[in-house]
Formats: structure tokens, C-alpha cells, sequence
């Protein structure tokens, strides 16, 4: 399948009107990387932010465990896969009291891993919204090529005060540089159990107070600027 940039005749139709128009983007992580791409002026690219979702707080049952929540329908099956065959050959999850609950996608299927539970099917509204308020940390194992698109499970987690461990995409290394305490990347899984661990330690509070003036920043100055 062509991509945007394989296809010459989407390309061509594209370089016609792109200077013409204004281009509304939902975050500032992707700016720079689309005037050096397509060669657009910075002023014509407005940045109004992903809506915040903000999820019910509740009380944790396990404290002693941590859930790592894995069900995007962006992630990249490979570094999934990645993930399963480093806890059975080591079992550092299951050892450090971590459990993955990831979706059924590419192969992964049932398995017989105590620390790495898989969901198959649809997901109601309910389902999904307990299942995202139960977990500590939102697991983001995305493909590498996810450059000019805005993550909802990003932002939402972020919202809601959970941690994030994201493969090395471009928006999740600017929040990294952000707000380190509350999302960090890793280039490989043999990583991921010291980032959570890493993580523990952390009061969040005046994190995410930051996070959302951010936001709210954010989007005011993109509105500011769309008005000019």
C-alpha cells in the first residue's frame, strides 16, 4: 500500500493548495517536522490540542500490583510480540508484580503468561472505561512511522494522571521532554520493567497541574493564532 509520500499523483494534487490553506494540527510536537516535509510555512500551521477526557477516579483493589493497560489499535504487534517473548524467557514481569493487558491482534493470542493478560473482541464504552481507570501505567508500543499524527491515548492518559511508556514516536519524546516524570520512551523492551519501576516513586500532583496549564496554553495561543 502507498503512503502519501510514495504516491506522486497525492503529492502533486497536494503541492498545489498547501500554501494556500491553513493547516489545524493537535499538537506542537509535529510542527517543525511538517514545515521541514512539505515545506509549509510555519505561520499557516495553527495548533489546537487533542480534548482532554478526563477518566473517574477509583480505588485501587491490588496495591501491591502494577497493570500496565496495552490495547491501542495502534500498536505495532511486533514490539508486542517483542514484550511476550522477553517475559517467557525471563519472567522479570510476573517477578516484579507487573501485568500487561493487551488486545488479541496479529498472531497474539491466548496465553499461558501469568503477568500478560489478552482482551479479544469489542470493548464497551464501560468495559473500556474501567479498564483504563484500573490501570497504573498506558503502554504505547507504536510503530516508528507514526510521525504526523496526534495520539489520543497519549493525551487522554496523560489527563488522567497515568504514567506512559511509549516506544520513540515523535510526540511521546517531546512529552518526555515535557513532563518526564509522568511519560517516558524506551527503544527497547529489556528496558521497560526498570522504567516502571522508576517510576513509582513519583507524586504526580503538580505534574499534572502543569500538564493541563500546558494545554490550556496551548490551545488559547492556537486559537489566537487561527483568529489572526
Amino acid at each position: 500500500k502507498k503512503t502519501v509520500f510514495q504516491n506522486r499523483w497525492k503529492m502533486k494534487i497536494w503541492n498545489t493548495y498547501k500554501h494556500k490553506v491553513n493547516h489545524i494540527v493537535l499538537d506542537e510536537a509535529i510542527v517543525e517536522l511538517m514545515v521541514d516535509t512539505f515545506d509549509i510555512a510555519k505561520s499557516k500551521i495553527h495548533v489546537f490540542p487533542h480534548p482532554c477526557i478526563f477518566v473517574p477516579n477509583y480505588l485501587k483493589v491490588n496495591v501491591t500490583k502494577t497493570k500496565i493497560l496495552c490495547i491501542s489499535n495502534s500498536n505495532d504487534a511486533k514490539q508486542v510480540f517483542d514484550l511476550i517473548e522477553y517475559e517467557k524467557n525471563t519472567g522479570v514481569f510476573e517477578k516484579n508484580n507487573i501485568e500487561f493487558i493487551v488486545r488479541k491482534k496479529d498472531g497474539i493470542g491466548n496465553l499461558k503468561i501469568n503477568s500478560i493478560k489478552v482482551i479479544d473482541g469489542y470493548l464497551s464504552d464501560d468495559e473500556y472505561n474501567k479498564l483504563n481507570a484500573e490501570c497504573d501505567i498506558v503502554f504505547m508500543p507504536f510503530p516508528l512511522d507514526y510521525k504526523f499524527r496526534c495520539s489520543g491515548t497519549l493525551i487522554d492518559a496523560l489527563a488522567a494522571g497515568k504514567k506512559v511508556i511509549s516506544s520513540e514516536v515523535l510526540e511521546a519524546k517531546a512529552y518526555e521532554q515535557l513532563f518526564p516524570e509522568m511519560c517516558k520512551t524506551y527503544s527497547d523492551v529489556k528496558n521497560i520493567c526498570d522504567i516502571i519501576n522508576d517510576f513509582q516513586a513519583n507524586n504526580l500532583d503538580e505534574v499534572k497541574r502543569r500538564f493541563f496549564e500546558y494545554q490550556k496554553e496551548t490551545k488559547l495561543k492556537g486559537i489566537r493564532s487561527i483568529g489572526e
